[in-house]
């Protein structure tokens, strides 16, 4: 049984357009979508892929998206641009400095009926799955930036062990239900993160490409920094 005394949240974060860095928040709402607003958007190009890291039916890889951020401003979602200065998504003049900077035609797009997210829809690691991942590659710069998450956990259990579970996080109650396969997108730089080869290879050591576990919404709500966690064993 895991003990859920000490642990809270650590850090919020939320990708306002997909596989662009995002923001991170002191209070964010959680729909049963997930996380409000986030992977809302996605950079398309001219056959209807969303850009990623990778290439799949529904994916193409586009390089340099992760020197591009996304954030809220007041009411309006934004993209910041390398060359400074941002500008709103669903904008023609995003589009053509996107289609200009990335080297091909691009929009940005709402989601529709299909989902933005690869997978689950909202994302978890923890500090202990962190500092284990640390202790092999102390110099690999292993930053949580990297990975992606909606929610790190301050905790002293890896991510793994939270699989089968339910946890309430300020008012929000969620289903943890899949570990996240890992790619490429985690060794790419990013800001002040170098380029890092060696974290996907340390990942892949036990046999597995997995770090951090997917959940979904069971009970909408808010959550916060600081919010204390309660796991529930066995489900509901």
């Amino acid at each position: 049984m895991l003990n859920d005394k000490n642990t809270k949240v650590k850090s919020l974060w939320r990708y306002p357009v997909k596989s662009l860095l995002g923001e991170e928040l002191q209070e964010i709402r959680v729909d049963l979508r997930g996380f409000e607003g986030d992977r809302e958007f996605a950079v398309v190009n001219t056959q209807g892929r969303l850009g990623s890291g990778k290439n799949t039916r529904r994916f193409v890889q586009i390089d340099n998206l992760l020197s591009l951020s996304s954030r809220k401003e007041g009411n309006q979602f934004v993209v910041e641009l390398p060359s400074g200065g941002s500008l709103p998504v669903l904008s023609r003049p995003l589009d053509d400095q996107l289609s200009e900077y990335l080297g091909q035609k691009v929009t940005v797009e709402r989601e529709s009926k299909v989902p933005h997210f690869d997978d689950g829809s909202v994302h978890i690691i923890t500090t202990g799955g962190l500092s284990s991942l640390e202790k092999m590659i102390p110099k690999g710069q292993v930053d949580e930036r990297r990975f992606r998450p909606n929610i790190v956990l301050d905790a002293d259990f890896d991510d793994n062990q939270l699989l089968g579970k339910t946890i309430e996080v300020g008012s929000v109650r969620l289903e943890v239900t899949d570990k996240m396969r890992r790619g490429r997108m985690v060794t790419l730089e990013q800001r002040e993160l170098l380029h890092a080869p060696e974290i996907l290879k340390a990942i892949t050591i036990t046999g597995a490409v997995n770090f951090g576990v997917y959940a979904r919404v069971i009970s909408p709500g808010v959550m916060s920094c600081q919010s204390k966690i309660r796991i529930l064993e066995g489900g509901r």
